[in-house]
């Protein structure tokens, strides 16, 4: 299957945190269309996955904050 993201927004960009509200379509699927909010952290060279949110309102702002391991 595959994944398309489209409708894309930045919430949050700086040099630690990366926050964007997009639509996902997941090929293969009759309606499997998702709009989420994903989290990223720069860590060890990379950027990480973090959290997946389903409202751009909820609490992600926290996962921005906390002190990774």
């Amino acid at each position: 299957k595959d994944l398309n993201y489209s409708n894309t927004e930045v919430l949050r960009a700086d040099a630690e945190c990366l926050v964007v509200w997009t639509t996902t379509t997941i090929s293969g699927f009759d309606s499997e269309i998702t709009i989420d909010v994903h989290v990223l952290r720069w860590s060890e060279d990379a950027w990480r996955f973090i959290s997946l949110w389903a409202f751009r309102n909820d609490l992600w702002e926290d996962d921005c904050d906390s002190q990774l391991p």
